[in-house]
C-alpha cells in the first residue's frame, strides 16, 4: 500500500518532537522501520527513522555543517548534486521502509530541509503536511545548556534559526501547530486539534491507546521550564513563540519576523568559522561522553570485583562455620545414639520378661475360652447371637433392597424383582464403606452368565455398531500370554471388531505359527510379520495401516480385555457420537490372573494428564484424529502413546474426550512388563518429558517440563512450570486475623522473609483484636511498605472480611491466606501465581500439612462426607497418594480458601465470596461459582504450607456454632442440589465416606447389565459437565482432525459415561 499523506514533524531539539511523533504513530501513522535506539537523554525513545536521520546528517556534513550550526545552508544548496542524492535516498526510504496511507517523519533537521522534503513528496505524488512542534525558547535553551554545555545565546540563536526556517518553508502546506506544555497537559485535545488543522481523521481512536500513552507521557518528561528573559535575543525568541501560538498555524506579523532576521542575518557573514565551532563542540561532547562512560564502566567493574572478593571471603567464613557446626552436630548425634542404644538394651530385656508373662496369660485365657465354648449356656444362646449379628450386618442392606424393590414395583419391572430375589439368595452383601478389592470384584464386577446374556441383548439393540480396530504390536511374547490376550479379544460380546497384529521382527517361529493360525481361523484378525525390528512406534504404525475401522483401540501383547470392553465403548459412542477419545478404568492381573491395584480415574482432567498418562488403558481413538495428529513418532519409545495423545488433544476439544468409569482392561504384571516397572527410572520417562515439552512449544506456551515426583522415587510423572511474565504482577495477599499474635506473626514473617516472589502486598485485616501485644505488632508491621493493616470492626464473617479487603487490593491477583498458615517452601507463591495467570484457570489451591506433617488439604472432593471434604486427609507427607494424585498438579472442583489465589478480575466477575456463608463452605461455594463461570480450579502440590486449621477461630463445639454450621449446609445444598452428589474429578467407584480413596460399596457408576444400581446412577453420572463455558478452549487450530472449531473460543465439557 503506497503512502498518500506524509506528516513532517518540524521542531527544534528538546521541543517534544518525540512525544508528538509517538502519538501520531499510536493513532495510526507509520514511522517506518529501523528506529533510533533510546538513550539516557531520551529513555522513552526518539521514534525517529535512523535511515532518514543519516541522510540529513550526511547532507549537512557535505556543507561542513552539523545540527548545531548557526548559519543558513548555502544559498543554492537545493540545486546541488548532494541535495539531489539526498532526495533520491529519502524517496527510497519512503518506498522501502514505510507502508500504509499515512506516514510520519521526525528529525529536528527537518526544520532546515523542508524544501527538499517538498520536492521528494511531489515526485512520489504524496501530500506533505507539517506539524510545527514548539516549546518555550527559554525551556529549550535551558535544556541545551544543561545537556551539551552550550552557551545561552547560542542555544537561543539555534531555536530562532530552526523556528524561523520551518515557519517560512512550510507556508502553503497544510500545517498545524502544537505546544509541548499543552501536549503534556491534555494530549487528546492537542492531537484532535492537529487532526482538525491538517484536515485528516486518525485511523485509530484516541481511547484505544490510553494505556500505551500512559506508559510514556508523564510529568517527568518536563526536565526544564521557562526562565526569566535576560536579553534582547531572548525577548525576540519569546515574542516569536507567542506570536506563533496566537496564529495557530496561520501567518505571523512581518515585523516580528524582521526582528528575528536582524539577529540571524549577521550569523551568515562568517559561516565557516561558526560551522567549525559547531563541529568542534560536537566532537568535544562525544569525547567527553566516551570518557565519562569509560570512567563509569571502570568504577562499576572495580566495584563488582570488590564485591566478589568480599562475597568469596564471606563464603569461606560461612563454610568453615558450617563445617564446625556439622562436626558438633555429628558428635552430639553420636552421643545421643550411644545413650539410646543403652536404653534399648534395657528395654529389650524388660520386654522379654513381659512377653513371657503374656504367653502364660494367653495360655490361661485359651483354656478358659475352651471351657466357655463347650458349655451348655453358650450352645443355648447361639440363635440370639446370630440374630444380633444379622441385625447389625444384614438389616441395612435389606432396607436398601426394599427401596430398590419398591421402585421396581412402582414401575412394574417384575424382571428386576426376580433378579433381586435371585441375587439376594446368591448372597450379595450389604453396602460397606470400604472392602478388599477381591470382595468388591466378587460382588460388583464379576460378570455372571445372566449378566453376559443381558449384555448380548444390549448389543443386539444398538442402533449403530462402528468397527473398532485393535492394534497389537508383538515382540517375543510368551506363547501362553499371547494366546490369552488374543482370546480376550475373540471373547468380546461386541462383534464388530478387527484385531491388527504386527510381529516386529521377533523371529520366534512359535509366535509366527500362532498368529497365522488365529488369522486363518477368524477373518477379523489381520497379521503382518516384519523381518526387521522397527521398535514400538514403527510396529504400531504398521498395525494402523492394516486397520479399516473408524476407531482404534490400543492393546499390549500381554494384557487382557474384559468381555464387555468394546461393547461399553460402543455404548459410549452411541451416547456421544462426536467423541474423539474414550478411555476406561483399569486394574492389574498377576501371573495367575488374580486382579489387584484398580485405577479408578476421573473424567477428562487436562492438568492431571500433563502430570501422567492416566488415560493409558483402555483407550479408543477416532482413526481420522490419529491421521490428523501424524500417527506414532519414532524416538519416543515407552511414551509413544502419550506423545500421540498429546498431539491428538491439540486437534480436538475437551468435550470430545469421554471417560467410561468401568474396569475394562487388565494390565498384566509379570517380570519385565511395564506394569511392574512403574516407579523406576527409564528412558520412557525422558521421552515423555520431551513429548510434553514439544506439546507446549507447538501451542506457543512458555513452560519448563521436568520430573513430577522424583523425590518420591516415582518415574513417569511430570511437572509443568508455567513461565511468569517479565514483569510479574502485583499479588495482594489477604490475611484476616483476631489476636493470636504468635500465629499471625509466623504467617506474615513466612510470607515476607521466606517467599521468593517479591511483587506482593499483604492486607492484614484486623477483626476486632484486643490484646495489647497484637495491636502493637500491627502498628509496627504497618511501617513495612509491603503491609497494609485494615480494620474490620464488624462481627466475624470470613466471606465479608475477604470481600472488604479484596475491594481495596491493588494487585491484579488476590490471595486468601489464613493467619494460621506457615510457609514451607520459598517457591510456593511463584508456583501459584504462574498457575493463576493461565487464562482458563480460576482458583488455585496449595498443598497444606498439619504441624505433624500429615496432609490437611490435597484439594476438595465434592460429595465427600455429604457436602465436601479434603482429599487425602491425614496421609503422611512422604506418600504420593492415590496413583500420584497427591504429588501432581490437577484440576479439582474446589480448593480450600485457607490458601487460595485467583485473578482479581475473576474474583470480581463472580461477585467474591457469598457473605451468607459466614464460616463454613464459603470456599466450596466460591469455587463452584468460578467453575460455573467457565474457569478451571487447580490444585498444585508444588506450593506447600503448614495449616494449623481454625486455631484462631476455634471449632464448631457450641450450640450456636452447630446451628450456624447446619444452616450453612442447608444454604449450600439448596443452591447446588444434585451437583453436590457428583464430582467429575473423582471416580464414582470410590467412597464418599472417607478421604482415603477407598472403594465405594456399592459403586455409583452406571453398569448397564447390573440390577443393583446406585439410586440415580444414570442421571447423576452419565453426563458430567463441569465447564459450561470454558474460557480457554485448550486447543490449537484444527487441521484435518475431527474437531468442530477453527481455534475460536467454544464450550468444552468433560464428561463421564458410566455404562
Amino acid at each position: 500500500m503506497s503512502i498518500q499523506s506524509l506528516i513532517l514533524i518540524a521542531g527544534m531539539h528538546r521541543s517534544g518532537t518525540s512525544v508528538v511523533t509517538r502519538l501520531c504513530n499510536l493513532l495510526g501513522a507509520d514511522i517506518g522501520g529501523d528506529l533510533m535506539p533510546a538513550t539516557p537523554d531520551n529513555p522513552k525513545g526518539y521514534w525517529e527513522n535512523q535511515a532518514s536521520f543519516d541522510v540529513h546528517a550526511a547532507l549537512f556534513q557535505t556543507y561542513g555543517m552539523a545540527w548545531n550550526s548557526l548559519p543558513s545552508l548555502p544559498e543554492d544548496w537545493l540545486e546541488t548534486e548532494a541535495a539531489a542524492n539526498a532526495g533520491g535516498a529519502l524517496g527510497a526510504i519512503l518506498t522501502g521502509e514505510f507502508s500504509g496511507d499515512l506516514a510520519v517523519v521526525k528529525d529536528p533537521k527537518v526544520c532546515r530541509v523542508l524544501p527538499l522534503w517538498r520536492q521528494v513528496a511531489a515526485e512520489q505524488s504524496i501530500e506533505p503536511m507539517v506539524v510545527l512542534a514548539l516549546r518555550h525558547p527559554m525551556a529549550v535553551a535551558g535544556s541545551l545548556v544543561k545537556r551539551d554545555g552550550m552557551g545561552l545565546n547560542t542555544a537561543l540563536s539555534l531555536w530562532l534559526r530552526y523556528t524561523v526556517e520551518s515557519e517560512r518553508d512550510s507556508r502553503g502546506l497544510k500545517r498545524a501547530l502544537t505546544d509541548y506544555d499543552r501536549m503534556l497537559a491534555d494530549w487528546q485535545t492537542e492531537m484532535a486539534e492537529i487532526a482538525s488543522q491538517l484536515d485528516l481523521v486518525w485511523p485509530i481512536k484516541p481511547k484505544a491507546i490510553r494505556d500505551q500513552v500512559a506508559e510514556f507521557i508523564s510529568a517527568d518528561l518536563r526536565h526544564n521550564t521557562a526562565q526569566d528573559i535576560p536579553n534582547d535575543l531572548a525577548a525576540c525568541c519569546v515574542e516569536l513563540y507567542e506570536a506563533l501560538l496566537a496564529a495557530k498555524g496561520g501567518s505571523v506579523d512581518d515585523a516580528i519576523l524582521q526582528r528575528a532576521a536582524s539577529f540571524l542575518d549577521p550569523l551568515d557573514t562568517v559561516p565557516a568559522i561558526l560551522n567549525e565551532q559547531a563541529i568542534a563542540h560536537i566532537d568535544a561532547l562525544i569525547r567527553a561522553t566516551h570518557a565519562s562512560q569509560l570512567e563509569v564502566a571502570l568504577r562499576t567493574e572495580i566495584g563488582k570485583r570488590d564485591r566478589e572478593l568480599l562475597e568469596q571471603e564471606d563464603g569461606k567464613r560461612e563454610q568453615v562455620a558450617e563445617y564446625d557446626k556439622m562436626v558438633r552436630a555429628r558428635e552430639s548425634e553420636r552421643d545421643e545414639l550411644r545413650e539410646h542404644i543403652h536404653g534399648l538394651s534395657g528395654t529389650i530385656s524388660d520386654q522379654s520378661d513381659i512377653l513371657k508373662e503374656r504367653a502364660q496369660e494367653i495360655a490361661e485365657l485359651r483354656h478358659q475360652l475352651n471351657l466357655v465354648l463347650s458349655s451348655r449356656s453358650w450352645k443355648i444362646t447361639a440363635p440370639l447371637r446370630d440374630f444380633n449379628a444379622w441385625r447389625h450386618e444384614k438389616l441395612p442392606y435389606y432396607r436398601y433392597l426394599g427401596v430398590r424393590l419398591a421402585s421396581a414395583l412402582s414401575k412394574g419391572d417384575f424382571r428386576a424383582i426376580y433378579r433381586a430375589v435371585r441375587h439376594r439368595l446368591a448372597g450379595i452383601p450389604a453396602p460397606a464403606s470400604s472392602a478388599d478389592f477381591g470382595d468388591w470384584v466378587k460382588h460388583f464386577d464379576k460378570l455372571a452368565d445372566s449378566d453376559l446374556a443381558r449384555l448380548a441383548e444390549i448389543r443386539d439393540g444398538l442402533d449403530s455398531k462402528p468397527t473398532i480396530s485393535i492394534l497389537m504390536p508383538v515382540y517375543k511374547t510368551p506363547i501362553d500370554v499371547l494366546t490369552q490376550a488374543i482370546q480376550s479379544v475373540r471373547d468380546q460380546i461386541y462383534d464388530n471388531w478387527q484385531l491388527c497384529i504386527v510381529d516386529d521382527g521377533g523371529n520366534d517361529q512359535a509366535v509366527v505359527d500362532l498368529l497365522r493360525q488365529v488369522a486363518d481361523a477368524d477373518p477379523r484378525i489381520k497379521v503382518q510379520i516384519n523381518v526387521h525390528n522397527q521398535n514400538i512406534a514403527g510396529a504400531t504404525n504398521d498395525a494402523f495401516a492394516l486397520a479399516s475401522g473408524d476407531f482404534i483401540a490400543l492393546m499390549d501383547h500381554d494384557d487382557l480385555l474384559r468381555p464387555h470392553a468394546l461393547l461399553m465403548m460402543a455404548l459410549a459412542l452411541g451416547e456421544f457420537p462426536d467423541a474423539d477419545i474414550l478411555y476406561s478404568d483399569e486394574d492389574k492381573v498377576d501371573e495367575e490372573n488374580r486382579r489387584y491395584s484398580p485405577y479408578f480415574k476421573p473424567a477428562w482432567n487436562r492438568d492431571l494428564f500433563y502430570g501422567q498418562n492416566y488415560l493409558n488403558h483402555l483407550t479408543v481413538i477416532r482413526k481420522s484424529l490419529i491421521e490428523a495428529a501424524g500417527q506414532w513418532r519414532t524416538g519416543f519409545d515407552g511414551s509413544q502413546d502419550y506423545d500421540l495423545l498429546l498431539r491428538a488433544i491439540e486437534q480436538t476439544s475437551d468435550d470430545r474426550i469421554i471417560h467410561v468409569p468401568l474396569i475394562l482392561y487388565h494390565w498384566r504384571a509379570i517380570a519385565g512388563s511395564a506394569a511392574t516397572e512403574i516407579g523406576t527410572k527409564s528412558d520412557a520417562a525422558s521421552a515423555g518429558e520431551r513429548a510434553l515439552a514439544e506439546h507446549f512449544e507447538r501451542r506457543g506456551i512458555e513452560v519448563t517440563v521436568g520430573p513430577g515426583a522424583e523425590e518420591f522415587g516415582l518415574d513417569g510423572y511430570y511437572r509443568v512450570q508455567y513461565a511468569l511474565p517479565k514483569k510479574p504482577p502485583l499479588v495482594s495477599l489477604i490475611v484476616p486475623t483476631k489476636d493470636q499474635l504468635k500465629l499471625t506473626r509466623g504467617c506474615i514473617e513466612g510470607i515476607l522473609e521466606r517467599t521468593d516472589y517479591d511483587n506482593l502486598e499483604i492486607l492484614l485485616v484486623d477483626n476486632n483484636s484486643e490484646e495489647p501485644e497484637t495491636l502493637a505488632y500491627f502498628a509496627s508491621i504497618g511501617h513495612d511498605p509491603r503491609v497494609r493493616v485494615l480494620r474490620y470492626e464488624q462481627p466475624f464473617n470470613f466471606s465479608a472480611i475477604n470481600n472488604f479487603a479484596a475491594a481495596q487490593a491493588k494487585g491484579s491477583v488476590v490471595g486468601l491466606i489464613n493467619n494460621d498458615t506457615e510457609v514451607i517452601d520459598s517457591g510456593w507463591l511463584t508456583e501459584m501465581v504462574s498457575q493463576a495467570l493461565r487464562p482458563d484457570v480460576g482458583c488455585v489451591g496449595a498443598k497444606l500439612y498439619y504441624s505433624n506433617d500429615q496432609v490437611q488439604h490435597g484439594g476438595v472432593i465434592i460429595g465427600l462426607g455429604g457436602i465436601a471434604g479434603h482429599s487425602h486427609k491425614y496421609y503422611p507427607r512422604v506418600s504420593p497418594g492415590y496413583f500420584g494424585r497427591l504429588v501432581l498438579a490437577q484440576e479439582l472442583s474446589a480448593v480450600t480458601a485457607a490458601c487460595l489465589l485467583i485473578r482479581k478480575s475473576v474474583y470480581d466477575e463472580v461477585g467474591g465470596l457469598d457473605e451468607g456463608l459466614k464460616v463454613a463452605f464459603n470456599d466450596v461455594d466460591f469455587c463452584l461459582r468460578v467453575r460455573e463461570a467457565g474457569y478451571r480450579n487447580i490444585f498444585t502440590p508444588y506450593a506447600a504450607l503448614y495449616h494449623l486449621e481454625s486455631i484462631s477461630r476455634g471449632f464448631e463445639d457450641t450450640p450456636e456454632k452447630l446451628k450456624r454450621f447446619q444452616s450453612e449446609m442447608k444454604y449450600l445444598t439448596d443452591r447446588w442440589g444434585e451437583q453436590l452428589l457428583v464430582d467429575p474429578t473423582y471416580s464414582p467407584n470410590l467412597t464418599l465416606d472417607t478421604e482415603n480413596f477407598a472403594l465405594a460399596m456399592p459403586p455409583r457408576s452406571y453398569r448397564a447389565w447390573a440390577w443393583d444400581q446406585w439410586p440415580g446412577a444414570m442421571s447423576q453420572v452419565a453426563r458430567l459437565n463441569f465447564h459450561p463455558q470454558q474460557h480457554d478452549a485448550n486447543r490449537m487450530t484444527v487441521g484435518n482432525g475431527t474437531g468442530s472449531g477453527d481455534g475460536a473460543q467454544q464450550k468444552s465439557q468433560p464428561k463421564t459415561l458410566a455404562g
